[in-house]
């Protein structure tokens, strides 16, 4: 499943541009605007600091846009546009301000730059010998096995491996046997070789099937590469099957291929030959404007003409003279001498990267000017510059459409200035955090566009991909759902794709698309999918060894060394101190019972009922689970309960409970607490002592011993803690304590990411400083789910054991509130019309009136008896 883009768009891992994705590979055309020999502020994302933002972006990338602050005191900007005209061309719009007294002499480079997909290492061997590939095994143990990102039980996507997928025996495979089938008569002398990689200090594979019986391979350090084990001689003699065994978990076997050599042939050997990335037979129409170029692969033509091109044949152009580096040059050495291209006078004919600059102008202060280009892919020459010269007239009355239908597209960013556009940074960086190509498949076969937490994170992260999702259903619902697929294969061999931290979070995006879209279809049509994915979580996938078969609580740690995506949270770090597989962290039992109430509410819509009743079953029986074995009455919070020692189950650190931090208070935020408990966690974690500070919340109790001020996940404001505990504390009625923590959180990340000039990760919870990676938005994303609760367009908003639609328009609605369980004082936002007076009638005869806030947002507040509440509103004034 690919995410429904342009084949224009923002999918280079380093450059900021725009790429080309044709037969596999992208080209990317990326803008440097500056002064003449210069400052030209931004290559890669990692070198951009404070000098370069990302203000717009439409759901399907067709246009973006950035700002360059250029020079020592930032005077002179840039702002480069980005309009995808036709699947063939492409409009790029620089627009120079210069914003002191004094003159400058402005130029704008164009780099180009062709981003091929790395060739496989290739397996050499004799024309006798046989290989057996891991994707290829005819039998696993798959009662212990989880998979990789290629949908094959037990397998790991790999790029040194030579199909692109190793067989990972450790912690993510532990099964106890591989096996492969033989040809048929197969006889003689063999050397087996196994490629593999292994970091360990030395270990051993056990050979069986044959029939001089078991023999073993002794396993070595490869020092973190690929390399082939020394032969291991076997005398084979009709046996229809080879099986490995390996009982290792740490550190893990990563086997890529077994080679069986007859006795006498030259040993396997690797050949890796990369694709090498060229631009050759670069051309210039000095009269036209135009400079052509073919790139290899995949031997397509690019061409670009500017407004701004020098039209003498002696000078940079685009012309005949042209800045290039040899290939297997650095693309930072390209940025630093770009500036003498001119001196090379053309003289190199084939390039990894090509810089062209346009010609200089002089801007006085208070001055602006405008140039435009436009880049264009064909067959060749010929069919590039006709492409141009039909785009050139018809460019700007496209562009405007473009402009026109983002117009549209931002009015979707309501509430306050200062928070419309801070969400309209968020969201744009968001949608350009995208890149191309992901591969899956079990040969990593099947190319796709793909979101991440920053351009640099080039995999599928779990975790940050569904929090990226529950943002982008607000603003790309069409993206949302291709996100949400994409993590599923179109049969059931395998749960899910998995990578990272291994938390539930496409169910939750799968509930949330539903509740802010109202898809019923989407709805039906995924159920199963979320379902497949809860079930592994739940430890009803026979796969699964998420679940404690003594006490029956939920762990994660044997897939990933991060319970709650919380790198260096003290319980957590004590946790892999001590080593044991007998301590349970609360998060993973508090998080399933989340999804199982999402999937609970989504089954009553689609009337499936002996799923709502498993899923009722579930649900009281961990939320008991974790009162029966992490509940610390002591300390009013749930611990790591470590099964180790019966008197002392609660994990500590240096005699204070460990789990002083969010995850111990978790069942909150999953609505697992019972009556006389709400208040007493509300309070805990609205404590300005302990959690909450100006900046929203911390995520370690700040009384705590081990608390850092400034640690990562131990003494910093995190968005997707604060989305929890924002429907946790809707889900029991406390309202204004809700709108607090995410208010807070908005202007200190609004504050933080102008700071920074891009949306940071995460906010010191002292001083309110951004911190950590910047352009992220993996995790910062479900603030677009928050803002529009409180300031946008989303219709109603609850706790995880409520649903509320509304059913209705103009000025009479239908409130239907679902709650199966939950009794007692609820609250929930209902979006209506702007600064309106309402009267609300509920079925047992109760009245309220209501008044909606500037932003059309009413806060509810609710006693529920009954499984079902109706009430009607009315529009009084």
């Amino acid at each position: 499943m690919d995410i429904r883009t342009s084949t224009w768009g923002p999918y280079s891992t380093q450059l900021p541009g725009i790429s080309h994705i044709h037969d596999g590979h992208a080209f990317t055309v990326a803008v440097l605007p500056g002064t003449m020999s210069g400052d030209h502020p931004l290559v890669t994302f990692q070198e951009a600091g404070g000098n370069f933002e990302i203000l717009d972006a439409l759901p399907d990338l067709t246009y973006y846009r950035h700002l360059y602050h250029i020079g020592r005191a930032k005077r002179l900007r840039a702002v480069v546009e980005y309009h995808t005209l036709t699947p063939r061309s492409a409009a790029i719009l620089v627009n120079y301000s210069n914003l002191a007294k004094a003159p400058v002499n402005i130029e704008t480079f164009a780099l180009f730059q062709s981003e091929p997909q790395p060739a496989l290492p290739a397996i050499r061997c004799s024309n006798r010998s046989l290989l057996l590939d891991v994707a290829d095994y005819s039998q696993i143990d798959a009662t212990r096995a989880t998979w990789g990102l290629d949908l094959r039980l037990g397998l790991y996507p790999c790029e040194h491996a030579h199909n692109g997928t190793t067989l990972y025996w450790g912690t993510v495979y532990k099964g106890r046997f591989v096996q492969w089938a033989l040809p048929k008569g197969i006889k003689g002398r063999y050397r087996l070789h196994l490629r593999y990689r292994f970091t360990g200090d030395g270990s051993k594979v056990a050979i069986k099937g044959l029939s001089q019986g078991t023999k073993t391979l002794k396993i070595e350090n490869t020092g973190g590469e690929y390399l082939f084990s020394k032969a291991l001689g076997l005398s084979i003699d009709g046996e229809h099957e080879l099986r490995l065994e390996y009982a290792g978990s740490m550190p893990p076997l990563e086997l890529d291929c077994l080679v069986l050599v007859p006795e006498g042939d030259e040993p396997p050997a690797v050949s890796h030959g990369r694709v090498t990335n060229v631009i050759d037979g670069i051309c210039v129409s000095p009269g036209l404007g135009v400079t052509t170029m073919r790139a290899h692969p995949p031997g397509t033509c690019y061409g670009l003409w500017s407004s701004n091109a020098r039209k003498n044949t002696d000078s940079l152009g685009p012309r005949r003279s042209y800045y290039a580096l040899p290939p297997g040059q650095t693309l930072q050495n390209a940025a630093r001498i770009i500036n003498i291209g001119n001196l090379l006078n053309g003289a190199l004919n084939v390039a990894g990267v090509v810089g062209m600059g346009n010609q200089c102008r002089l801007l006085k202060g208070g001055e602006s000017f405008e140039e435009l280009m436009i880049v264009s892919t064909g067959e060749d020459e010929r069919a590039v510059t006709n492409e141009l010269t039909r785009q050139r007239p018809l460019a700007r009355q496209a562009m405007a459409g473009i402009l026109e239908k983002y117009r549209r597209h931002a009015e979707a960013f309501t509430g306050p200035d200062w928070v419309a556009r801070f969400a309209k940074r968020l969201a744009a960086q968001t949608l350009t955090n995208i890149n191309y190509p992901g591969v899956i498949g079990s040969k990593q076969q099947h190319k796709v566009r793909y979101y991440t937490p920053a351009k640099y994170y080039s995999t599928f992260y779990l975790w940050d991909m569904g929090m990226t999702g529950i943002g982008l259903s607000q603003i790309a619902p069409l993206q949302a759902e291709d996100l949400f697929r994409q993590y599923f294969a179109t049969d059931d061999r395998t749960p899910f794709l998995s990578w990272g931290t291994m938390l539930p979070c496409h169910v939750m995006l799968y509930w949330n698309h539903y509740q802010v879209t109202r898809d019923k279809k989407f709805l039906a049509d995924n159920f199963e999918l979320a379902k497949r994915m809860y079930d592994f979580f739940a430890g009803h996938d026979p796969r699964s060894q998420m679940r404690d078969d003594q006490t029956g609580l939920l762990s994660n740690f044997t897939y990933s060394y991060n319970s709650g995506g919380w790198d260096d949270y003290p319980a957590q770090q004590r946790f892999h101190q001590i080593g044991s597989d007998r301590i349970f962290p609360v998060v993973c039992t508090a998080q399933t019972v989340l999804v199982a109430k999402m999937l609970r509410l989504a089954a009553l819509v689609l009337g499936k009922q002996a799923e709502y009743k498993s899923l009722c079953a579930d649900i009281e029986k961990f939320e008991s689970l974790m009162y029966k074995y992490h509940w610390n009455e002591k300390e009013g919070l749930f611990s790591y309960y470590d099964a180790r020692d019966r008197q002392n189950p609660h994990l500590t650190i240096d005699g204070e409970d460990a789990n002083k931090g969010l995850d111990g208070f978790f069942p909150l935020a999953s609505g697992s607490l019972k009556p006389d408990h709400v208040s007493m966690l509300t309070r805990a974690i609205l404590d300005p002592q302990r959690f909450l500070t100006r900046f929203g919340l911390t995520t370690v109790d700040m009384t705590a011993g081990y608390y850092k001020p400034h640690g990562y996940w131990n003494g910093h404001i995190w968005i997707p803690p604060t989305w929890f505990f924002f429907r946790g504390l809707l889900n029991y009625g406390c309202i204004s304590q809700a709108r607090m923590i995410a208010n807070r959180a908005i202007r200190a990340f609004a504050k933080a990411s102008g700071q920074a000039g891009s949306i940071v990760e995460c906010v010191d919870d002292h001083i309110g400083q951004p911190e950590h990676v910047p352009y992220f938005s993996g995790l910062t994303a479900p603030l677009l789910d928050i803002i529009s609760s409180l300031y946008g367009s989303r219709p109603t908003t609850t706790g995880p054991d409520v649903d509320a639609e509304l059913i209705g328009r103009d000025r009479e609605w239908e409130l239907k509130v679902t709650s199966p369980t939950h009794r007692g004082a609820t609250g929930m936002i209902l979006t209506l019309g702007s600064n309106g007076k309402y009267r609300l009638d509920t079925d047992d005869g109760k009245c309220l009136k209501l008044q909606a806030d500037t932003y059309g947002k009413i806060y509810l507040r609710l006693t529920l008896t009954s499984p079902i509440t109706r009430a009607t509103i009315r529009r009084i004034r």
